[in-house]
């Protein structure tokens, strides 16, 4: 908090801070938290000062913060905009059970970062056991084991998660 302060004394019409602050408070305590420390940011959208704040950014993290709620109809209108977005959708509809629906946004994800190959390999298994698909099981194996195995994974709990 006291590097934030500093920051903040320094670069006051910077939202950044605020906003990573924010994604951290959720992190460690609670979405309800995490809101709580937007509401400095949304007071400096509101001023002239602002030059760095972006409301799609901030209304993404809300649909986070707040459990998902509106996901579907914030999210959507992100998936071009933050990367993030597609990959929380997909967790949305994961959770409400809507397994084809988070099929066909992880389809397009071009898979770079180790949660990603383990969302394709959560969705692949929800489909393949809901559906008694073994493809989909077998696609859900090849995820688990793309990041179970790789170097940088195979020591993390993520990682030998995926591998078990």
């Amino acid at each position: 908090m006291e590097v934030r302060d500093r920051y903040l004394q320094r670069f006051p019409d910077r939202g950044i801070a605020l906003h990573l602050w924010a994604c951290l408070t959720y992190r460690l305590f609670s979405g309800e938290a995490a809101e709580e420390e937007l509401g400095e940011l949304r007071d400096l959208e509101k001023s002239a000062t602002s030059d760095d704040c972006c409301n799609d950014v901030v209304q993404h993290s809300l649909v986070e913060f707040r459990n998902g709620e509106d996901a579907r109809r914030i999210q959507d209108t992100l998936l071009d905009i933050i990367r993030e977005a597609g990959v929380n959708l997909a967790i949305f509809h994961i959770r409400n059970g809507n397994y084809r629906d988070a099929d066909e946004l992880v389809r397009t994800l071009d898979t770079s970062y180790p949660v990603e190959y383990i969302l394709k390999g959560v969705v692949k298994a929800c489909i393949g056991q809901f559906e008694a698909d073994d493809e989909e099981l077998e696609l859900a194996r090849q995820n688990f084991h793309l990041e179970g195995s790789a170097a940088s994974e195979c020591d993390t709990i993520a990682g030998r998660q995926s591998m078990s």
